[in-house]
């Protein structure tokens, strides 16, 4: 969805608060902002009134839609994109970039910022020693003069998530008894046990923390 053009959405909805706040809740997700934003008391919209018009009932199941389609786009771009996250001295200055200028041309394109010279600022531990006029084309830009420095954020986190939401049976969490733990007799544990491997935890971890051992059938137990 473009936010761009929230301007028309809801058009359908007479009221112009009704409006508004269906447009703040879809940005911002949270009544009492969306309230705030259409200059109406934070219980509008659970009021009886509001509740018994269809039309608006109807767009706050689109705007909450709507919400949960930003949310995902969001976490998309954290997760494949990454978010620029801008670098400062512990002065709070900004950090320059060492070697993008900030006419948007390399350091290699200035005039006295040779391989030597670069080699030699690196080695002596100061700045690039880019100083003259830059050689890009039609650029007027006199001296080197490093760019903001920026790095991109990913969040892993987040991308296990969406992998679990887009492709659930490849992604899901999956623990698989094998070996001894294939003939863990479930009856013979204890309910505190068998509810924490309910919620996930491993049976080994269980058991380490003071199972039973006879909680292990022997294999060739029961037969006879």
């Amino acid at each position: 969805m473009d936010m761009k053009d929230d301007v028309a959405l809801f058009q359908e909805i007479e009221s112009p608060k009704k409006r508004a706040f269906l447009r703040a809740y879809v940005l911002t997700g949270r009544v009492g902002l969306a309230c705030d934003a259409a200059g109406v008391n934070h219980g509008a919209s659970r009021s009886i009134a509001w509740r018994n018009d269809f039309h608006f009932v109807e767009a706050l199941e689109r705007a909450e839609e709507m919400r949960g389609d930003l949310l995902e786009d969001a976490a998309t771009t954290r997760a494949v994109e990454g978010v620029k996250s801008y670098k400062f001295s512990r002065g709070g200055a900004p950090i320059a970039h060492p070697e993008q200028c900030r006419c948007g041309h390399g350091i290699g394109e200035h005039l006295d910022c040779s391989p030597e010279a670069l080699a030699g600022a690196v080695a002596a531990g100061l700045d690039p020693p880019g100083s003259g006029p830059c050689t890009g084309h039609e650029c007027d830009c006199r001296a080197f003069v490093g760019r903001p420095y920026f790095e991109h954020s990913y969040s892993d986190t987040l991308l296990a998530m969406l992998l679990k939401g887009a492709r659930p049976e490849k992604y899901r969490e999956r623990m698989e008894l094998r070996g001894a733990l294939a003939n863990l007799d479930m009856g013979r544990l204890s309910n505190e046990q068998v509810a924490r491997i309910a919620k996930g935890e491993h049976p080994l971890a269980v058991l380490a923390a003071g199972a039973d051992p006879a909680g292990l059938l022997d294999p060739g137990e029961g037969e006879g």
